[in-house]
């Protein structure tokens, strides 16, 4: 996307992670400030909303962007990412949808990032970051049974939606790549999030199978933390399938077609059993033992590392998965977080420290319209 003009107007963290992403990929991103949209929904919205404005260009509109040159935005970019509802742009004299729907549509991708989306009953609903996650359904599979769900620690929805968006955008793109008018995206984090449901609905629909917090109660029937003799936790995934191999890594190979643990509904009802089996395994083992021992044994497992420990790992390093921005008054490092391109050793861009904004009208003098 080496020549695409990315313009953010929405000022939400969803807005912030997709045009981050774009610019990623090599957009030029400019960040037009002062424009309110979405609250704050989560405690660190700021400190991570300035990570992830770092490097990218940035104007001031002087306050609102009013309706003129917005529609300058709409044929000399292409791409505007804003996390407001219609209604927002209509009160100020301009109709998107009227605007995307006519027979000369604009130039530059509208790309609309808000809690339930742009159109349907919800189209005007406020969302938070946890309401997000309850309507998703996130929160109903995480949590202990008989007690409150369990949100998702950090902004999820938010960030989440923006890889979405990020996505549709540079599809869309990709699609117009031999001409072709501007469209409007809908971008519903609500959706974003159902995304991570679809087996649910799939269970309920063909078996009537509603998920609830007892699958997730801790530890499960297919997957679990457990502590280990060094004071630290890993975590396990294993389906019916592979509990043979957890017998045989426990050293109990006569417990391979046990009843009581080959199916995860017979796992369920025989809890402190398997519990009894397996967490003296694990407190007899440092962590890296246990995992060793999973790896021969074919299971997955890996240690649960702190935040310091990730940031040291050599592999992330080796990879060059990181670089340093300021945010909240410190040098912090920061996750590049996308895939390598052969032929591309410049990507993912990594970002340096942007001027001070300029007026968003010499922004607009500078960009002339693009080709329709």
């Amino acid at each position: 996307m080496g020549a695409e003009i990315v313009v953010q107007l929405g000022q939400g963290l969803a807005s912030a992670q997709a045009a981050l992403l774009l610019g990623r990929f090599g957009a030029r991103v400019v960040r037009v400030a002062g424009q309110g949209g979405a609250p704050d929904r989560w405690d660190r919205s700021e400190a991570l909303r300035e990570a992830f404005a770092y490097g990218a260009e940035g104007v001031d509109a002087g306050g609102e962007v009013d309706a003129s040159s917005l529609h300058e935005l709409l044929e000399r970019a292409d791409v505007v990412i804003d996390d407001r509802p219609l209604s927002y742009w209509s009160a100020r004299g301009v109709d998107l949808r009227a605007l995307y729907q006519g027979d000369d549509p604009p130039h530059a991708i509208w790309c609309g990032i808000t809690p339930y989306g742009l159109f349907g009953i919800g189209a005007e609903w406020e969302g938070t970051e946890l309401t997000e996650q309850a309507s998703g359904p996130m929160l109903l599979r995480i949590g202990e049974a008989g007690r409150n769900p369990l949100p998702m620690k950090g902004p999820q929805a938010e960030v989440g939606a923006g890889w979405h968006a990020a996505a549709a955008v540079a599809a869309l793109r990709f699609s117009r790549e031999h001409g072709g008018p501007g469209a409007l995206l809908d971008v519903s984090i609500q959706e974003c999030l159902y995304m991570h449901s679809e087996l649910g609905a799939v269970n309920w629909f063909y078996n009537g199978h509603e998920i609830s917090h007892w699958l997730n109660a801790k530890p499960t029937a297919a997957a679990s933390g457990y502590p280990t003799r060094d004071g630290r936790t890993v975590h396990m995934l294993f389906h019916d399938r592979e509990w043979p191999r957890v017998a045989r890594m426990i050293g109990r190979p006569d417990l391979e077609r046990d009843d009581r643990f080959m199916a995860r509904y017979n796992r369920m009802q025989h809890m402190e059993e398997m519990d009894a089996l397996l967490i003296p395994w694990f407190l007899e083992r440092t962590a890296m033992e246990a995992v060793e021992a999973a790896q021969d044994a074919g299971m997955p497992m890996s240690v649960v590392r702190s935040p310091g420990e990730v940031l040291d790992d050599p592999q992330l390093r080796a990879r060059g998965n990181f670089e340093e921005v300021e945010a909240a008054g410190e040098r912090v490092r920061f996750p590049v977080g996308v895939g390598r391109l052969s032929g591309h050793d410049d990507l993912p861009r990594r970002r340096a420290q942007a001027p001070p904004a300029r007026p968003l009208a010499e922004l607009l003098a500078e960009l002339p319209p693009r080709p329709g």
